[in-house]
This record gives C-alpha cells, sequence and structure tokens, in this order.
C-alpha cells in the first residue's frame, strides 16, 4: 500500500469520527434542552438572576414583625428524580405554586437550616460556619427522601444571595447586626399516593429577626414540657431538623406563653431527660450538657462552637490568659433531677440556651412541674466569655476560618 493511501485512509477515519462525534454532540445537547433521560446534577455557577424591577426601602429589622420583612430576592432550584436539579433562579421575593395534593402537604416533607449573615465591624458581610449548615441540611433531607444540594453548591447559591441582597439590608451603617438565612427543601409531587417524592423544590429566603437577648435580657424563663407530651424519641426524628419536628409543638408553645414563660424545655421519659440544647455550669467548675449522639437532641453548630471554645479556652493551664477559673466540659446524659439536685445543693451557677435563634442566651428561671430554679446566669463571667468570642469571630473583630468572607 502506498503512503499517499495509508494518509488517506487515516483523514477519512478523522473525518468520519469528527462527524460522530458531532452527532453525538448535537444529541446530547438536544436533551439536554429536552430535558430527555438525563440527570444533572446542580451547578451553582448556572444561575440566572432576575433582579427586582422596582427598588422598596428596607424596613427596619427591629420590632416584633421583622420576622415577617424579607429582602428583595430569593433562591429557587426544581428538581425531579429522573431529570436532576434544574438551573438555580434567583428571583423577586414572591409567592410561588404548590399543587394542593404536593407531598409536603400532606406528609410534611419539608427539612431547612438556620443560618445567620453578619455585617462585621470592619464593614465586611459574613456566614458563619455555612458547611456545617450544609452538611446538616443534607442528612435532614435524607431523613425524609429528599434530594440534598452538594455543600459546594449550596455554600456557593447562599453566598450569591448574600451577595445581592446584602449591601442594600445590610449597609455600612448596620455594622453588628444581621439578616436570618432560612434554606429549604420541599416536597412537591403532585401524586397523592403515599411515597417517595419524585419531585422537590429547593429555595432560599432572607429575613430580619430579632435576637432573643433583646426580649429577655436578664435570662429565658423555661417551662418543662408535660409528662404526656414528648418531642423526640429514641429512634425518631429529634436530631434532624425537619418540619415535623416543630408543627405538633406550637400548641404547647402557645400555652408556655400564655403562662408568661418564653420557651419550653422539653423532656423525655421517666426520668425527666433534657432534650434540649442547655447547658449549665456547676460550682466545681463543669460546663455541663446533654450528648447529641442518642438521636433525642438536634446536634446545633452554635451548641458545638461553645464546647469548642470552652475546651480549648477554658481547660486547666489555658484559661488563666482570660482571667477564669479553668473549667471541664462534661457530655453526660442530663436530666431535670440531676439540675434540681445542684440547684438545692448551692452547685448551680448558670444556665444558657444555645442555637441560631438563642445565640448563647441566659436563663434566669426553669419552672419544673412547679418546682421553681432560679439562676443567676446574666452576668456570670465564663458564659459572657464565650458569647464574646463567639461574637467577635462572626462580626470579625477576630479571624477564624469558622467565618467565611460574602463578597459584595
Amino acid at each position: 500500500m502506498h503512503t499517499t493511501d495509508v494518509n488517506e485512509g487515516v483523514e477519512d477515519a478523522k473525518e468520519w469520527l469528527a462527524k460522530a462525534f458531532r452527532r453525538v454532540r448535537l444529541t446530547v445537547i438536544s436533551k439536554i434542552e429536552q430535558n430527555e433521560s438525563i440527570y444533572r446534577e446542580l451547578d451553582a455557577s448556572r444561575a440566572k438572576v432576575t433582579l427586582k424591577e422596582k427598588d422598596a426601602n428596607p424596613k427596619s429589622q427591629a420590632g416584633a414583625d421583622s420576622r415577617k420583612t424579607f429582602t428583595d430576592h430569593m433562591v429557587v432550584v426544581d428538581w425531579t428524580a429522573d431529570r436532576g436539579w434544574a438551573d438555580p433562579e434567583i428571583v423577586p421575593h414572591a409567592a410561588f405554586t404548590l399543587m394542593p395534593t404536593a407531598s409536603v402537604l400532606h406528609y410534611s416533607t419539608v427539612c431547612y437550616e438556620g443560618m445567620k449573615l453578619y455585617r462585621g465591624f470592619d464593614g465586611k458581610l459574613r456566614l458563619y460556619r455555612p458547611d456545617e449548615n450544609a452538611a446538616r441540611l443534607a442528612t435532614s433531607a435524607e431523613r425524609i427522601s429528599l434530594p440534598a444540594p452538594p455543600p459546594a453548591e449550596f455554600k456557593a447559591l447562599v453566598k450569591k444571595l448574600c451577595s445581592i441582597d446584602g449591601p442594600k439590608w445590610l449597609p455600612q451603617s448596620r455594622q453588628g447586626e444581621y439578616l436570618y438565612i432560612r434554606p429549604c427543601i420541599i416536597g412537591t409531587d403532585p401524586s397523592m399516593g403515599f411515597d417517595i417524592p419524585k419531585e422537590a423544590r429547593f429555595f432560599i429566603v432572607i429575613s430580619g429577626w430579632e435576637t432573643v437577648a433583646e426580649t429577655a435580657p436578664s435570662g429565658l424563663r423555661l417551662l418543662t414540657s408535660r409528662a404526656d407530651e414528648i418531642r423526640a424519641w429514641p429512634g425518631g426524628s429529634g436530631n434532624f431538623k425537619v418540619g415535623p419536628n416543630y408543627g405538633p409543638t406550637l400548641r404547647n408553645l402557645g400555652q408556655t406563653k400564655g403562662r408568661g414563660y418564653d420557651m419550653t424545655l422539653w423532656l423525655f421519659g421517666p426520668d425527666s431527660r433534657i432534650t434540649e440544647a442547655l447547658c449549665y455550669l456547676e460550682k466545681y467548675l463543669e460546663l455541663v450538657t446533654s450528648p447529641v449522639g442518642d438521636g433525642l437532641i438536634l446536634p446545633g453548630i452554635t451548641r458545638q462552637s461553645v464546647l469548642t471554645l470552652a475546651s480549648e479556652r477554658l481547660r486547666e493551664g489555658a484559661a488563666t490568659a482570660y482571667n477564669l477559673e479553668p473549667l471541664e466540659v462534661v457530655e453526660r446524659p442530663l436530666t431535670m433531677s440531676d439540675l434540681a439536685a445542684a440547684h438545692d445543693e448551692g452547685r448551680l451557677l448558670a444556665g444558657l440556651a444555645v442555637g441560631t435563634t438563642y445565640f448563647v442566651t441566659p436563663v434566669g428561671e426553669i419552672d419544673w412541674n412547679g418546682k421553681q430554679i432560679l439562676l443567676d446566669s446574666a452576668e456570670n463571667k465564663h458564659l459572657l466569655a464565650i458569647k464574646g468570642w463567639l461574637s467577635d469571630i462572626m462580626y470579625g473583630k477576630v479571624e477564624s476560618e469558622w467565618a467565611e468572607i460574602v463578597d459584595e
């Protein structure tokens, strides 16, 4: 065979391969455009942004109605079992449509996160440990058979929304303040059948939210739940942030507030085991809280931050740098009998509730079946130090890998 024949054969093969590649490429593009049988992962870089046409003056975050005040835009992404994730959209904040048979409306297929966007004292916008929120949302979604956004895409969409609405709703004049971020996943499958949702929606909204410390400056007043009312139990969903955990507790919350208390302290079992992220400080300097491994308590991000900082900075040999006595962090099943005994024996120094909503809020009183446990928590030096360290990270007074800058 002549060399020219070989070269012509090679060129013919190259041309055939090029044509075949073009046919495959066009077929793939066509299927993507027609949403045919190609599962797509969530890609935050493909987000389509539609800005609000008319600029509205932001309302004040302060006041009881601030949670009804929302920023201008929201993230919306739809998902189906056969096609995967649609392109994300950032659109003006507004109502969206659901079928009356949507899974979330009948079977409570909903999970969510609570986050905050902070305007630091250095003028920068920050998120606090968003990777932890992404991870917890994924575990909550798995618990109720919903899809979860990959952590990197979750964080990218949160940051994108914050970069759009943050500069207006948290201007430089509001350093030391924050907005509340609510990422949420709901089942939108319109089938009435009781089954795993084949359709879902992931969305993110941002609102105002007054701090609990502002409403309870002397400390929270807690009323324990009745023995015949249970919020969480072993093997249940108390350690996940899912909607079914919250709706059934609202009646109790109304009754609690009707008696002049701030919130219910939920208990479980005959030993009145505490199932909330509550810590207390003993006279012999132990910071005690219940463990999260048994499924009764939500693995709180603020809770873990408190325990980590206390373990690192208040241990023996480190606390003196902060002019504080050292203490030991202890995680053990905590009951109201333990708490009451520590109170009666004079060992109970202070208590605090921790979480995205409560941040680090002192507890001033606990009513347990009529027994009043009074605490002088508001001025406790150890708790004030922990609260200050966390606040410094969130608002940029100190650098930390827990805080992430949001570009504006």
